[in-house]
């Protein structure tokens, strides 16, 4: 295949010694790179939405979700079905067959190709993949005498993930596998019959009737991870010389350094940097430290 890349990559630093007191250092970086088949590994496929052509090489396919099933759309259908003969074909059907048994609550997805059902031929391209477009970093030291103040911000934009696994579908396989994580609540129920919820209805076990059209892969699962991290964090402080040269030192400080210390991204559920669709990933560590430096 052929693949085109472009983009740019760029790096700025700017320092300046205002005073005998003051000194600044700025810096940042931003790095860009748009992707796309120009000639794809597959052929032309039999609807033109299912083509890689302009698409990110590690796009992914999956269903388009337009929402989740009501009572009332369920009751339709299932007047529908009850008609026969001549009824049957003059009456339009609410909406295509889906997968498995559906219920209200259930997501509903786009019948592509209008042919009444939910199959290979309704997947499309429905997220970028986790390689970000956008790698940027900005950073910064500020030095007042003795005093020095340094912070390294670090991020990523247009990174997308579609979400499925243990930890995503609960009480997946017999064992009940997988965490369940704190917005299980946040969730569609016939009391809280939400169609801006996280999950969809839920029902026990992966390979039940009942579970096999709520995780199909689907926009209602892709996610932006797109990310700014505080990446570190230093405040030093340099002992006045006579201090040390009391102690028979060159030079002393004393420092706090932070590693990882605040994330901003609308992702909440995991550290979106972990390479994970579930979550299932040791976690980057956030540490801070506290220490002295001699010289002698």
């Amino acid at each position: 295949g052929v693949v085109e890349n472009r983009g740019f990559d760029g790096t700025i630093e700017y320092n300046r010694r205002l005073s005998d007191n003051w000194r600044i250092n700025l810096r940042g970086n931003i790095t860009y790179n748009n992707d796309q088949w120009i000639k794809g590994e597959l052929p032309d496929q039999r609807y033109s939405w299912m083509n890689q052509f302009g698409e990110k090489i590690l796009g992914q396919r999956g269903y388009i979700a337009e929402g989740l099933f009501t009572q009332s759309q369920i009751d339709d259908m299932a007047r529908w079905q009850q008609l026969s003969g001549e009824d049957k074909i003059t009456t339009p059907k609410p909406f295509a067959t889906q997968f498995g048994t559906v219920k209200a609550g259930d997501i509903r997805y786009k019948d592509l190709n209008n042919d009444g059902q939910i199959d290979a031929y309704d997947k499309t391209y429905i997220s970028r993949g986790d390689v970000p477009a956008f790698v940027y970093g900005l950073g910064f030291n500020i030095t007042w005498k003795n005093l020095m103040v340094g912070a390294l911000f670090q991020g990523v934009a247009k990174a997308e993930r579609i979400l499925a696994g243990n930890s995503i579908q609960p009480f997946i396989g017999g064992g009940g596998a997988g965490n369940l994580y704190s917005n299980i609540d946040d969730r569609w129920t016939e009391e809280n019959p939400n169609q801006n919820v996280f999950y969809p209805r839920l029902s026990y076990g992966g390979e039940t009737v009942d579970n096999q059209n709520n995780f199909q892969p689907s926009t209602w699962w892709v996610r932006d991870m797109s990310f700014l991290r505080l990446k570190t964090l230093q405040v030093s402080y340099n002992l006045p010389k006579h201090w040390s040269q009391t102690m028979k030192l060159n030079n002393a400080a004393v420092y706090i350094m932070g590693y990882n210390l605040v994330t901003f991204s609308k992702f909440k559920l995991w550290d979106p940097e972990l390479n994970s669709n579930d979550g299932s990933q040791y976690p980057n560590i956030s540490s801070l430290s506290i220490g002295i430096n001699f010289t002698f």
